[in-house]
């Protein structure tokens, strides 16, 4: 069955009187005062937690035009299929407000109905197989996707949520320069790698969205994500064919079925080299995501400071700008992935530390071999 979405709740929800831009206005970040004879979208306090300095196409500063649209966007959502509203409210189990995940929509696609209901057709269809397969997540099957426990995986490709910025958007780190290839592609296949991403992008993000709902007191409202990408130790040797092709499909896929759930991302510890590999990966997101990215080089001490102009110190890593001693980023996915692995591996009474320790500038494959024949 599919999971409860805004319109399976059985009474129609009440739209309350709110205030819009007129057309003229369209790049100010100011509301009118003037409040109009229409239907209301949203609350006054919608705004206590904003994620960007442009707000434009988000809820409560809307056009006239772009709420006309909203309003026959809703209705076609509506009047379509389970699947397809599934699509939609992709983050329904993190509740999601119904109204920002439909601007979250619109706004990808600069408020072309059309469009927006091809692409979201297009997610639908995309996302059917997973969908069918609860995007592969199984508790008493963690290898389901992969073929491998995940913690064997992340040692060779560590990535991890930790804390939030200071506009409570989940911050997630990925270490993309210490992917160890040879092992990676010892382990599982470039199928597994998609079906593990399918399985991180619906349960990973709607666990984080959850707790992050709730810890604001329901004050979380729009549902995107602070990306940090390491790429320090990168060289040319792990940029297999595999590889790109992996990113480039998984980059389509969080575009079309999770769209406009990124923030901001930030490229860190960017060798020179880099530019070449960014203009190829540039062609592949949308322009829009495109001017999210900011890449920043090897030192340090600037790419720390911009991160702290987001993110509190009290919220970051120690190793990334941080100050909490002794929670370094692989303190931090050594713990939750030793926490994970408990809750899917109850029966097993004591968990070797050491299976969970990096290393990822050794070549760890006898390592590995051992583990995968256990």
């Amino acid at each position: 069955m599919p999971p409860q979405t805004p319109f399976d709740v059985g009474t129609e929800t009440n739209l309350i009187p709110c205030t819009f831009l007129s057309e003229s206005d369209t790049d100010s970040s100011e509301i009118l005062q003037e409040e109009k004879n229409v239907k209301l979208l949203f609350s006054k306090d919608l705004f206590k937690i904003s994620v960007s300095s442009d707000v434009w196409g988000y809820p409560g500063y809307l056009t006239q035009v772009q709420f006309e649209v909203l309003e026959k966007f809703r209705e076609i959502v509506h009047n379509s299929s389970d699947d397809f509203r599934a699509t939609i409210f992709i983050f329904n189990e993190a509740h999601e407000d119904e109204f920002y995940a439909l601007c979250r929509w619109l706004r990808s696609y600069k408020f072309n109905l059309n469009k927006t209901i091809k692409k979201a057709e297009e997610a639908t269809n995309l996302s059917s197989e997973a969908r069918k397969k609860n995007f592969y997540h199984s508790p008493n099957n963690p290898s389901l996707a992969l073929g491998v426990e995940p913690s064997i995986f992340l040692k060779h490709f560590p990535q991890f949520f930790h804390g939030m910025s200071k506009k409570g958007c989940p911050i997630f780190y990925a270490k993309a320069g210490t992917v160890n290839i040879k092992a990676i592609e010892n382990i599982t296949t470039s199928e597994g790698i998609i079906k593990f991403h399918w399985h991180e992008m619906y349960h990973n993000y709607n666990r984080e969205f959850k707790e992050m709902y709730e810890r604001m007191n329901d004050a979380f409202r729009p549902y995107e994500i602070i990306y940090v990408l390491d790429l320090e130790h990168l060289n040319s040797a792990q940029l297999s064919k595999q590889l790109i092709s992996v990113v480039k499909t998984q980059c389509h896929m969080d575009e079309t079925v999770f769209p406009d759930a990124m923030s901001k991302m930030f490229i860190i510890n960017a060798p020179s080299t880099f530019a070449l590999l960014w203009k190829v990966v540039r062609g592949w997101i949308d322009p829009r995501n495109a001017t999210k990215v900011e890449i920043l080089g090897p030192k340090k001490s600037l790419w720390k400071a911009r991160l702290r102009e987001f993110i509190d110190m009290d919220q970051l890593p120690s190793d990334y700008g941080g100050y909490v001693e002794n929670d370094t980023s692989e303190d931090i996915m050594r713990k939750q992935m030793i926490k994970q692995y408990k809750i899917t591996n109850p029966a097993e009474e004591a968990v070797r530390e050491e299976q969970f320790m990096f290393s990822p500038r050794q070549n760890e494959l006898q390592s590995l071999i051992v583990e995968k024949g256990r």
